[in-house]
């Protein structure tokens, strides 16, 4: 397990994505992403899992805006994921779910190093 904060103190996906459209220094990028996740991503995935990102404005903002290099972390997506319903003791159902959620983040993560 990587080093992280908890998921407690931590907004969900949604609030944070409301938070960062008003951002009136958001770069168009990254509002052109969450344009595109706010309007395909079903609501009804919302009411499934409880999704809290850990280093959101990493892959929202670009390094020249934020005045840093581009680090090794900065590569990576760090998210808290919960099932809001118990999705029972089956090992094989929990790969799945992890399937299912594991791309969730791969655009943020991918546009990274292309970011400069």
């Amino acid at each position: 397990m990587p080093k992280v904060p908890g998921p407690d103190g931590l907004l969900d996906w949604n609030e944070l994505m409301e938070r960062a459209q008003k951002d009136p220094e958001l770069h168009p990028a990254a509002a052109a992403i969450i344009r595109f996740k706010r309007k395909e991503i079903p609501p009804a995935f919302f009411r499934i899992f409880t999704f809290r990102p850990v280093n959101f404005n990493n892959f929202l903002s670009p390094p020249k805006q934020r005045n840093m290099e581009l680090e090794k972390d900065s590569f990576r997506s760090y998210v808290w994921i919960r099932a809001n319903e118990n999705i029972g003791d089956d090992p094989r159902l929990h790969v799945a779910a992890a399937a299912y959620i594991s791309d969730a983040t791969m655009i943020e993560t991918a546009l990274r190093p292309h970011s400069r």
